[in-house]
């Protein structure tokens, strides 16, 4: 630490650390030694901070420090000068906010003059009222920025000295002029003259402590210089030290924006080569953090785990997989280390935010978290929740948007919905709810519009049945789920669609802003009911946004809304959700504090470091202004250096689809190769698609490892193994039938408890195009009503409309009745065995296993004419065979009957086939097969036991080497005819097949299962 004091007339010093920690204790004693405690309570201290979150951790800090602290007044540089030149300059306040001059632009840019002085602009405008809105708000923030980066170039506008011959410059000049921005202009000249006028404007700020990594702006240097010239300031720097490394190779890559802070200090006549002291080298980030602050060689680096690299799917896994590492981290660090040791730097925050909420408010070890974003996220409720609304357009009149509309929790709460959903998605989907209010009866597509579907669940309700019911000359199928109190979440459903159409109706109609403000006003009481702090704020919001309500212009809603959403998002605000605990921040310049343990996701390839944007007639250079993208390599170094014991760098690497790699932020690749030349690259972890992945449950993966499934991944998979010895006593034929198909799906369901949702997504579309699978549904379905009643064509096709299992119109009709055609082939065949009706009987077979002890096998199989059932809609397939012929062994080891009919339809499903299992096994043959499938069943609680009948494979196939075995196993996830399931498809994806062992067990237990069935289907 070292306090250097410039000799100007002022008392203005510059105080450097290597860390904001040992700034903090410097600021303190500072105010111990300047203030007494007296003084606290009645004179503010003015501390100018980058940020409210660091301006919270930094009052925490000196709470500590001092032992109290009052009176603390925290600023930005921006709000700091913007108060200061409030005092200066009341009569500013007569303009208006700078927010509202974007209407001023947008007028202007439609000015008769100016259209014709500037035919370009004019043209590319046209018409488009969102064109020149988008136009109006780019020249605003353009201007924003001249003032600050700038200000005699504005001072030449304000004067009509523009470069006219520059044509980008004459007509924003034009612009600048014509909205009234130049009135508000308050150069650095204005500003020293006004303060000889009157010091006393600014008497309250007698000393001000400038703390942390600031970055300033010309136009604020040049105040400061005003301020440093007056006696009555005293002004403190207290900032971490810019006296950096330049021959290091990280340094000249990210170091840009700390070498500009530097000179733009030394502007101030500062001195900044303070000597400070340097952080220990034992590890490697320690290592590569001293080598960023010397010239010193800290060695090479030995590979440890202080800087580790998470390369994962999707940013839910980034997430989840942090959150293994923050667990382990903790964990080990035996008391040493809480959850406000960490921080999380996220480039994108607002994205990564769903995530976050779902893994940390839900995992079993629970981290006390703070969410600091800038502006008004879309995670905040109640904006998120009106900006949902707005969006609302007639083509999101669907089932996904409205539901996703009652996820929200303002609209829940404001509307009355109980928490628990589960039962209104189940009323979407029985009462086939997919899209538009009322649908078209001449395109059939009123089946599936809300208006019908409601009506369906409201007369189920009031019916109490689902009885079909003639009304007014039309067929209504009711659909009876609610109950009592829970038709309250239907009428409020009703409710909230009836709202939706108005909504709708009411954004046709073009009209002035100061009309959009009022309906907006009212859109937000009928949908979201703010309380009076939320009304009031957005009351605020919405007065900075208009300033056109003497206008008679009218424009369209894309309009103002255009216009809603761009001053939401450029809101100067700082918002700080949470209690404490982990902080999860946005990675900018400023915001990074002392930790322990420093996390960044979202390295992600193109997103970070950003790309500079700059429009066509920006006419700031880059020296000027520095490029976004080292704007982000600086504030990445700033977290960086802030970091003390260990880094996780994390980004989404592997793409989902097709298992390809993904590159990495050029960040990574930078540090990847410094520590290369270093010794040794820094280790990077694979992270698999899904946390449940077996990978993660064995103790020699070091690497992977899990505290997602309960409170210590070690001690839950030790537990899970002794559950598996525990094997269910009563076995389902169903059971062992389900793991026959696919052990891997057992495996994750009875041992893991993890359960792959098909498609968590409502459909939005009535069905066009069905695939096999919805084929197969739809000839099911018509075997079912043959087999219930009797009905014609029409009357299952409306049926199946109602249901919404065919397509509309023609398509569905065609289906309906091919899938007829191939249901009474089996229904003929049916009747060739028996005229009986189907019946079904129950029966146990016991069994007896030396390791687990006794177990039951219960089935329940149909019958007809006294022999055994197994009546299929599809084609002859390895995996319907399986199940026909554990039914078969099942009648005869039970001692039910020697005899299975297998009805299914042969190839080109112009025919059925009738396969008659019979008299091929003896009750003691029938038992030992059994005995073997149910002993690989019980094995597959303790491990997966490898086998699936969906890749059609002959014994003849598995026979070959595992080489060959591997490329044909690869070959069926890329078949259009093999539906494995998504728990092969995990593994798989993770490399389950390449493991010979995994490869010989396949071989041994498919011959194990498969060998009697094909000798059974070859008699």
């Amino acid at each position: 630490m070292q306090e250097i004091i410039d000799m100007s007339p002022n008392k203005f010093n510059f105080i450097a650390a290597n860390s904001n920690l040992q700034l903090a204790r410097e600021l303190g004693d500072h105010i111990k030694k300047n203030f007494k405690d007296e003084d606290l309570v009645f004179e503010p201290v003015h501390i100018i901070t980058p940020n409210k979150a660091q301006h919270n951790w930094l009052k925490e800090q000196l709470a500590v420090h001092l032992g109290f602290i009052a009176n603390l007044e925290q600023h930005s540089l921006n709000s700091f000068f913007k108060q200061c030149t409030g005092q200066l300059f009341p009569e500013n306040k007569e303009f208006p906010e700078r927010g509202r001059l974007v209407w001023e632009l947008f007028s202007a840019l439609n000015n008769k003059e100016f259209k014709t002085e500037f035919k370009k602009i004019a043209t590319y405008c046209g018409d488009d009222e969102v064109k020149r809105l988008a136009l109006a708000q780019k020249v605003a923030r353009l201007l924003g920025e001249y003032e600050q980066y700038k200000p005699e170039l504005l001072e030449s506008w304000k004067n009509n000295q523009e470069d006219k011959s520059n044509e980008d410059e004459a007509w924003q000049a034009c612009l600048y002029r014509l909205s009234g921005f130049d009135q508000a202009l308050i150069t650095a000249t204005d500003f020293k003259e006004r303060l000889n006028k009157e010091p006393e404007a600014l008497s309250t700020y007698k000393e001000i402590f400038l703390f942390g990594d600031l970055q300033f702006t010309p136009l604020q240097l040049q105040y400061l210089k005003v301020m440093q010239n007056f006696s009555e300031f005293r002004i403190q720097i207290f900032r971490t030290n810019l006296k950096l490394n330049e021959k290091n190779s990280l340094l000249q890559q990210w170091g840009k924006l700390a070498r500009k802070t530097a000179d733009d200090l030394q502007k101030l006549n500062l001195k900044i080569d303070a000597e400070v002291e340097l952080p220990s080298a034992e590890t490697d980030l320690q290592k590569i953090k001293q080598e960023l602050l010397s010239e010193k060689n800290a060695g090479e680096l030995g590979g440890d785990d202080s800087l580790l690299i998470y390369n994962s799917f999707t940013k839910l896994r980034e997430v989840e997989a942090m959150y293994n590492y923050l667990v382990k981290t903790v964990d080990e660090a035996n008391g040493k280390l809480g959850a406000r040791d960490i921080a999380v730097y996220v480039p994108q925050l607002d994205p990564y935010i769903p995530a976050i909420k779902t893994v940390f408010d839900t995992a079993p070890h629970t981290f006390p978290y703070t969410l600091v974003s800038k502006g008004f996220s879309r995670e905040e409720g109640f904006w998120s929740a009106l900006e949902q609304v707005l969006d609302f357009e007639e083509e999101n009149f669907t089932a996904s948007a409205v539901f996703n509309l009652l996820e929200s929790e303002p609209i829940q709460k404001s509307f009355g919905f109980s928490s628990e959903l589960d039962l209104l998605r189940k009323a979407f989907l029985e009462a086939n709810i997919r899209r538009e209010y009322k649908g078209n009866p001449e395109y059939e597509t009123h089946y599936v519009s809300f208006s019908y579907g409601l009506e369906r669940l409201m007369y189920g309700f009031c019916l109490g049945d689902e009885t079909p019911v003639e009304i007014e000359g039309r067929k209504i199928y009711p659909v009876d789920l609610f109950d009592g109190a829970q038709a309250q979440d239907l009428f409020r459903l009703y409710q909230l669609v009836e709202k939706l159409q108005e909504l709708l109706d009411k954004k046709i109609e073009a009209r002035s802003a100061a009309d959009w403000h009022k309906l907006l006003m009212q859109i937000a009481e009928d949908f979201l009911s703010p309380e009076d702090w939320q009304e009031q704020r957005f009351s605020n919001f919405m007065q900075n946004l208009i300033s056109l309500e003497t206008s008679d212009e009218t424009i369209a809603f894309r309009t103002f809304y255009h216009r809603f959403k761009d001053h939401l998002q450029q809101q100067d605000v700082q918002q700080i959700r949470g209690g404490g605990g982990i902080v999860f921040s946005g990675l900018y310049p400023g915001v990074s504090m002392p930790k322990k343990v420093v996390a960044f996701l979202g390295l992600n390839f193109k997103e970070f470091p950003r790309k500079s944007q700059q429009v066509s007639f920006d006419l700031l250079s880059e020296e000027d202004r520095i490029g976004t993208g080292d704007t982000d390599r600086g504030a990445f170094l700033q977290a960086f250096l802030n970091a003390e014991v260990k880094v996780l760098l994390s980004y989404i690497g592997q793409n989902i689809k097709d298992n390809s790699a993904i590159p990495a932020s050029s960040i990574i690749s930078e540090i990847q190769d410094y520590a290369e030349k270093k010794g040794k690259k820094i280790k990077e972890i694979k992270h698999a698609l899904h946390a449940y992945n077996s990978k993660y449950f064995k103790e020699k993966e070091k690497d992977y490892f899990t505290y997602l499934i309960g409170k210590d991944s070690k001690l839950d998979l030790h537990k899970k193994e002794i559950d598996a010895l525990q094997k269910p006593e009563e076995i389902s034929l169903f059971s062992l039938e389900s793991f026959l198909k696919d052990p891997f799906k057992h495996y994750y369901q009875k041992v893991l408890g993890v359960y792959y949702q098909d498609d968590v997504n409502l459909p939005e579309w009535e069905m066009f195009e069905p695939d096999n699978l919805e084929k197969w549904q739809i000839k099911y379905a018509v075997l079912s009503q043959n087999l219930e009643t009797a009905s014609g064509l029409e009357e299952q096709r409306e049926l199946f409309l109602n249901q919404g299992i065919i397509p509309l119109k023609t398509p569905g009709e065609v289906l309906v009745e091919d899938a007829q055609q191939k249901v009474d082939l089996l229904t003929e065949k049916l009747r060739e065995i028996s005229s009986e009706e189907i019946s079904e009987i129950e029966f146990e077979v016991p069994f007896y296993f030396e390791e687990t002890g006794n177990h039951t096998l219960k089935c329940k199989l149909p019958m007809l004419g006294g022999q055994g059932l197994f009546l299929s809609v599809s084609k002859l397939k390895s995996k319907y065979k399986l199940a026909a012929y554990l039914r078969y062994l099942s009648l005869v080891a039970g001692g039910q009957a020697d005899t299975l009919n297998y009805v299914c339809l042969a190839d080109g499903e112009v025919q059925a086939l009738k396969i008659s299992y019979s008299g091929l096994v003896t009750q003691e043959q029938a038992k030992q097969t059994l005995r073997d499938w149910l002993s690989l069943y019980l094995k597959n609680f303790e491990r997966i036991q490898p086998f699936s009948p969906e890749f059609g494979f002959s014994l003849k196939d598995v026979e070959a080497d595992n080489k060959d075995l591997r490329k044909n196993i690869d070959k069926k996830f890329d078949s259009s005819y093999c539906y494995p399931s998504e728990y092969l498809r995990t593994e798989h994806r993770d490399g389950y097949f390449e493991k010979e062992d995994n490869l010989d067990d396949f071989k041994s237990n498919f011959k194990l299962i498969m060998e009697p069935v094909e000798l059974a289907n070859s008699k």
